[in-house]
């Protein structure tokens, strides 16, 4: 009776370890197609800000999934400035052209771009990265 119960142990560990595995291989290995853009470029509509000021900037889109992101944005000049990153605005599953308003930090005056990095978490052990650069745009002094 105990080698029985057992191997009935040892079958359903093997069971569950074999069911582990392919879950963790289609998940590491499904193709995810989270977000299309046409561009990977942001379009900036505010060629010109102040410090502390709003910078509008967007692009045309199509999203797959109803997921949010988590947006970590750089400012860059040559010398990066990252921003702390943010939960997403919720976009519905379709395309759309997207506008994005974010604060300029006390930066520098300067010519700058933005990189921006949106992380999908599509299952437990998988990440979907998608990145953007933007146009340049100048930052001037606050008045």
């Amino acid at each position: 009776m105990t080698g029985r119960l057992l191997n009935t142990g040892i079958a359903v560990t093997l069971c569950f370890a074999w069911a582990l595995t392919l879950t963790g291989a289609y998940w590491w290995l499904r193709p995810y197609h989270v977000i299309t853009s046409t561009s990977r470029r942001l379009v900036v509509s505010t060629p010109v800000v102040a410090q502390g000021g709003m910078l509008h900037y967007g692009a045309y889109v199509c999203r797959s999934t109803d997921l949010t992101a988590t947006v970590a944005r750089t400012f860059v000049d040559g010398v990066r400035y990252p921003t702390s990153p943010v939960a997403s605005v919720y976009y519905p599953v379709g395309c759309a052209q997207t506008h994005v308003a974010i604060p300029v930090p006390e930066l520098p005056p300067g010519m700058y771009h933005i990189e921006t990095e949106a992380a999908y978490e599509v299952n437990p052990i998988r990440t979907i990265r998608e990145k953007w650069v933007s146009d340049n745009f100048i930052v001037v002094a606050r008045p």
